[in-house]
């Protein structure tokens, strides 16, 4: 496949009591679903067939909810949905991070071979088709693309995470 997913569990907010026990990614979502279906359905409506689910702790709450992970995969032959566990880090906080936890499953890129990557949060709920955003990148030939949306209060409403301030 050209493009392969990367759904990133390590930078959700931590929200005590709610997710002490589990990845708020797991978390239900108007009673049927999980915050994490937004995301990877974004990837899958996209045609994104093989993802990767970047666990940081608590991943049988991950495992528990995707299952096979069969439902988020448009060609089961070709693609598949996988956890990604940073099993050598896991207990150290400062080492267990996204770009540890992809070096630890290189396997998955070399697998798949893919000429691009595209790294969604799982907390954020959104609707976007990134085969859209893959032709922009293609097409200005660029090295990375960075996805955000333009607001006027994020230092108010979005407290403790990082933002990004353009000119």
């Amino acid at each position: 496949p050209e493009v392969i997913g990367f759904l990133n569990l390590h930078n959700a907010p931590d929200l005590g009591q709610i997710n002490q026990n589990r990845t708020l990614a797991a978390i239900s979502f108007l009673g049927r679903y999980a915050i994490c279906d937004i995301p990877l359905s974004n990837l899958t409506n996209s045609e994104i067939s093989n993802i990767g689910v970047l666990v940081n702790r608590s991943p049988r709450s991950m495992i528990m909810h995707l299952g096979s992970g069969k439902q988020y995969t448009v060609n089961t032959k070709k693609g598949k949905t996988v956890i990604c566990y940073n099993e050598k880090y896991a207990n150290n906080y400062h080492y267990n991070t996204d770009i540890n936890n992809i070096i630890e499953n290189k396997w998955f890129l070399d697998e798949a071979n893919s000429k691009y990557v595209v790294i969604v949060p799982s907390h954020l709920l959104y609707r976007l088709d990134f085969r859209k955003v893959i032709k922009q990148h293609k097409e200005r030939n660029a090295d990375c693309t960075l996805v955000y949306k333009h607001i006027n209060d994020g230092i108010e409403q979005f407290i403790d995470e990082n933002i990004l301030l353009l000119n």
